[in-house]
């Protein structure tokens, strides 16, 4: 495969077959693919368009999986201190060949877990160019076979790709995978994890000032008569700089799989 495919992203007015239009929200720079989190409408809006570009028969070239996962995940609509925000999400989006597609299988899907089998693939020398990812790697004979073959490797772009098609879409350990396709024997690893939930309880407001309590009740008089527009306790005189309460914010996190 060459070091960098050709593009797939097309403009919407002359869309070729296997092309995509970028959503409103992604903008192409001479670096890369963008997202101006100004533009995201909903929550679903950036997986809707993942959903698109895998559908397609696409992947994402260069991808930054932290800040993908975080575009899925983290709510980005909420955070618009900047509304001219754009994070950086891949270099490209190209076409995953079927070719390159039938390298992949389905991980092992166990509670809290997704393992791959890893091994080494070859194919005939004279194979199709674009079905090897040589790079550094360079080309070597299958161990007990008269012919030679070349070592194809796995991408780790068209992996999270294949991975999202097949139902993987959170917690991929980019690093494990990495190790995996240089492996030189069959392994099973595990290449992702579930995110477990944090039980979570309402944020509270914490008095910190000894021997103060805020006590939101009317006043009371003399003579058992309340005054509502005072309360019994507001805080009356205190020293400069001393911390009055604090807010614990609620400690909950949502699990991911």
């Amino acid at each position: 495969m060459p070091q960098f495919p050709r593009s797939a992203i097309g403009n919407l007015a002359e869309l070729e077959e296997g092309q995509i239009a970028l959503s409103g929200f992604v903008v192409q720079h001479d670096k890369g693919l963008y997202v101006r989190l100004s533009r995201l409408e909903s929550a679903t809006a950036f997986a809707d368009f993942v959903n698109r570009v895998i559908a397609t028969g696409l992947y994402f070239r260069g991808l930054d999986y932290p800040q993908f996962l975080a575009l899925l995940f983290d709510n980005p609509i909420g955070s618009r201190d900047d509304a001219g925000k754009e994070v950086f999400l891949a270099a490209d989006i190209t076409s995953f060949r079927p070719e390159r597609q039938a390298l992949y299988k389905a991980c092992r899907i166990t509670p809290g877990e997704a393992a791959y089998l890893f091994e080494p693939l070859y194919c005939e020398a004279q194979s199709d160019p674009e079905l090897l990812d040589q790079g550094d790697h360079p080309a070597r004979s299958a161990k007990g076979q008269q012919r030679f073959e070349t070592r194809i490797f796995l991408d780790i772009d068209e992996f999270i790709a294949a991975a999202w098609a097949k139902g993987v879409r959170f917690g991929i350990d980019v690093a494990a995978v990495r190790e995996g396709i240089e492996l030189e024997k069959p392994e099973l690893r595990v290449v992702a994890r579930d995110r477990p939930y944090v039980p979570g309880k309402d944020a509270e407001i914490v008095e910190l000032a000894p021997g103060l309590h805020r006590n939101n009740a009317p006043r009371r008089l003399l003579g058992d008569r309340v005054d509502l527009c005072q309360f019994e306790t507001r805080y009356p005189q205190v020293a400069a700089g001393l911390r009055l309460i604090k807010k614990n914010p609620a400690p909950g996190r949502r699990g991911r799989a």
